[in-house]
């Protein structure tokens, strides 16, 4: 069985970004419940700034470049977010990990961290979190396919748009493995 090996610059990175998108996220999910009084638009409009949660997964993944770092990252952000008392209570750990699992499939399929490939982890990372939901929530179908596209939009824009262009601005002593491309 592989095992992975993180050096303690890329376990950091893990932990660090991790937290700081934990931290973040705690006030964007209260933010998304502000659209609570409308009535069935509420879970629509509040996934429009879930690519903002995925954002760390994905910048982690960049900066890592190591299998499993997105979902370590994923996990660690879920675990510090139902300390910080989440919105969503204790499903934030399997939100945040699927997120992060969600991620790992896309950079393991793709087998590179083209910007495309990026752009499609945030897009799925974020949508990941809708399914979730699935379980847990009884609305119609439309309304889980216009949550679903939604949180896809946002985390292709937020998460790997705004991921990439963060990673490619950081000076080139922090990118820990080089370039993308």
């Amino acid at each position: 069985m592989p095992t992975l090996h993180l050096s303690s610059s890329e376990i950091s990175v893990t932990v660090l970004l991790g937290a700081a998108g934990a931290v973040a996220s705690v006030p964007l999910g209260y933010a998304g419940r502000l659209f609570s009084p409308i009535p069935l638009l509420s879970p629509i409009l509040s996934q429009a700034i879930s690519g903002l949660h995925v954002f760390w997964i994905v910048l982690a993944a960049l900066l890592n470049r190591r299998g499993g770092t997105a979902f370590l990252t994923g996990a660690l952000k879920g675990l510090v977010e139902a300390f910080l008392s989440s919105h969503l209570g204790l499903l934030v750990l399997t939100i945040s990990a699927v997120e992060g699992l969600s991620a790992e499939t896309v950079f393991y399929l793709t087998r590179k961290r083209s910007p495309c490939s990026v752009y499609f982890a945030g897009g799925f990372s974020s949508a990941s979190n809708v399914a979730v939901l699935t379980l847990v929530l009884d609305l119609p179908h439309i309304i889980f396919a216009l949550m679903f596209l939604s949180s896809f939009l946002s985390g292709l824009l937020f998460g790997g748009y705004l991921g990439q262009k963060v990673y490619r601005t950081l000076p080139r002593t922090i990118q820990a493995s080089g370039p993308i491309g």
